[in-house]
């Protein structure tokens, strides 16, 4: 009744690595990160595991009583997903550490300054707390991304998550000025930055005096950074062409609604029907490729060797694995005959050939 199997269905599995782990947790509502580290060992084994969690507003901002609804659907999912022997230490919710920058900014050539410095200061906050973009699955088609790798971990069901950006971001021990100033330095319009500092707000309401906040900030265990918007605006110096710019509350309002502005991301819009992964191309099966030519060059296998010349017994250990391999492709390229066939071998014959298989049946 079902005769294949659609992506969704299939290609997915449950929590293997410390990857999946994140990929299935950051899937609840409300979550906007987590970190895993162990949490007991049995041995050199890791027997439970810890989630550091960083939570989305409002739930960030909450008492620890108010995001217990979080807290409770992260620990379902941990259990539903978690594999044999594989347990749960605890959860902690990363308490944020706000973070603004001081900078001192000359533009030059720029008609809009409010959406540039907007940019700049957008910029900042996805270098300093940056954010882990969720997909759709029509838009990972369409920049090429195949199946195995769009639903490679657990089955989300709020937005796909691609593995490789969860490997790029990760909950930092440290920020740096050199990141921050890596990125500002490719906006174009941009002229110079002639002073740059990280600012925190303390108890008090003065601005940390750390001088390692010039080209370093240090987030201590259980925090989490996020950018602090009001805070940059309140240091920042700006001068265009050469005359300084006093920013006004509209002009402030204006960049916080630029800088807060996200993404439209809407989640699967259907159900995924096999239409969605049947591509434009027939393979034909009986144009069968040599395994030997999917090994790294290393192996010498391929007719054009990266050595020109190769000692006699290396060359016979290279002569030798070819022969054991072409015994492989036989099987293979015979396999790959017989399924080109197959719509031959099972196709109900033409009627003219029944009486020729009744007359053999009886003799």
């Amino acid at each position: 009744p079902k005769p294949f199997y659609l992506a969704p269905e299939i290609l997915p599995s449950n929590m293997v690595t410390n990857t999946d782990i994140r990929q299935a947790i950051m899937d609840v509502p409300g979550v906007k990160n987590v970190a895993v580290v162990p949490g007991a060992y049995s041995g050199f084994t890791v027997v439970s595991v810890k989630l550091l969690l960083e939570l989305e507003d409002p739930w960030a901002t909450l008492p620890l009583a108010q995001q217990a609804p979080v807290l409770e659907q992260v620990r379902k999912t941990f259990l539903c997903e978690r594999n044999v022997n594989q347990d749960l230490a605890s959860i902690q919710v990363l308490y944020p550490k706000p973070i603004g920058v001081r900078l001192n900014l000359s533009l030059e050539g720029v008609l809009d300054p409010i959406a540039k410095v907007a940019e700049i200061l957008k910029a900042s906050d996805e270098k300093i707390a940056p954010d882990i973009q969720k997909h759709t699955l029509q838009a990972l088609q369409e920049k090429g991304v195949s199946g195995d790798a769009i639903f490679n971990g657990p089955l989300l069901n709020n937005g796909l998550l691609q593995q490789s950006d969860l490997a790029d971001i990760q909950l930092p021990e440290w920020i740096f000025a050199s990141d921050v100033l890596e990125v500002l330095g490719g906006i174009e319009g941009l002229k110079s930055i002639s002073g740059f500092s990280f600012v925190t707000n303390v108890e008090d309401g003065a601005s940390d005096p750390d001088e390692q906040s010039y080209w370093r900030m240090k987030i201590q265990q259980g925090e989490v950074p996020i950018f602090d918007l009001a805070l940059s605006l309140s240091a920042l110096s700006l001068s265009i062409d050469g005359q300084t710019l006093t920013l006004d509350d509209a002009d402030r309002e204006r960049i916080t609604a630029l800088v807060q502005k996200k993404d439209n991301f809407a989640a699967l819009s259907h159900v995924p029907s096999t239409d969605d992964f049947i591509g434009q191309r027939y393979r034909q099966l009986n144009q069968y490729v040599s395994i030997q030519k999917e090994f790294p060059e290393v192996y010498h296998l391929n007719e054009q060797r990266i050595d020109g010349e190769i000692e006699s017994e290396a060359f016979a250990q290279i002569l030798q694995l070819k022969g054991f391999l072409t015994l492989f492709d036989q099987i293979l390229a015979d396999e790959m005959m017989q399924l080109n066939n197959l719509r031959k071998l099972l196709a109900i014959p033409d009627a003219d050939v029944y009486p020729r298989l009744m007359r053999v049946f009886n003799a």
